[in-house]
């Protein structure tokens, strides 16, 4: 598969929260959603800190979805996130050493993901903190299903081939926390995403495939 001249070149300026329409095409979108259906899917969880700040995945009724992790994915859908990336690093100044694993998140009916921060776990961690949230819309709910940021009171609806980008972090280094969002619940439809996050240090060791 390939990409469309890029309708970006760099980040804006002085923008924490900015989206892309069309960063991928509506054929694209069609192509990962098929790969995605040979992936391995399972109920979502989340992060907390526990005892002696420890960072544990759990579930919790305040997400309701399914994920699957790169691990999963073809190697058809692999080389189209390597081209992917390469368009993300030109986007944001980056390298792709710096981006997480990628992760598909499926949503129903019914299926949403409670306020929270992407950041707050890492500040110990070799790569760092969670600089970037790198969100892929790939299809379009009917209704429902957008992206709400609670301090700004901005609703960005889920629209395939639509790239949403946030900073979670303050120059400082410290959480934002006027980035706190939510997955609104998906009331017809499906909502299906891609997402990675930019670390502040590098954080992969090994390329995609």
């Amino acid at each position: 598969m390939s990409l469309l001249p890029e309708p970006l070149t760099s980040r804006p300026k002085g923008k924490n929260l900015f989206w892309i329409d069309d960063f991928i095409t509506p054929a694209e979108c069609a192509f990962v959603c098929q790969e995605l259906e040979f992936s391995f899917w399972q109920r979502s969880s989340v992060i907390r800190k526990v005892e002696n700040n420890q960072i544990q995945s759990m579930h919790s009724p305040t997400r309701i979805s399914e994920t699957s992790g790169q691990e999963w994915f073809s190697d058809e859908l692999l080389d189209f996130l390597q081209v992917l990336e390469t368009r993300l690093e030109s986007l944001l100044g980056t390298s792709r050493q710096r981006l997480e694993f990628w992760q598909a998140t499926r949503y129903e009916p019914g299926g949403q993901f409670d306020y929270h921060h992407d950041a707050g776990f890492w500040e110990d961690d070799p790569a760092g903190e969670r600089r970037h949230t790198i969100l892929l819309y790939l299809d379009t709910p009917e209704r429902g299903g957008q992206t709400h940021f609670r301090a700004q009171d901005v609703s960005v609806r889920a629209v395939a081939g639509r790239l949403l980008v946030w900073n979670n972090l303050l120059p400082t280094g410290s959480c934002n926390y006027g980035m706190i969002h939510a997955s609104t619940p998906v009331l017809e439809g499906q909502k299906t995403t891609l997402v990675t996050w930019e670390r502040l240090n590098p954080f992969r060791t090994e390329p995609l495939n």
